[in-house]
């Protein structure tokens, strides 16, 4: 993909913050909630779905990044 080259830096750059791989997951946890409370009536289980594929796809690419 394209996209993970961004996602890579960001990754290097969370190596600098500490980031836990453990703050993705909660990370993850704060998306879903917020979409679900903003986009309840719109958030059918094919979308939500999608939106933690994509998530878990950036955040692996990071935590991988990270761990370089």
């Amino acid at each position: 993909m394209t996209i993970l080259g961004g996602p890579r830096e960001l990754g290097k750059r969370h190596r600098e913050y500490k980031t836990a791989s453990t703050d993705y997951d909660k990370v993850a946890r704060a998306l879903l909630r917020t979409l679900e409370e903003f986009l309840d009536d719109v958030l059918t289980p094919e979308i939500r779905q999608a939106w933690i594929a994509v998530y878990g796809e950036i955040a692996a690419t990071m935590i991988e990044a990270a761990e370089d």
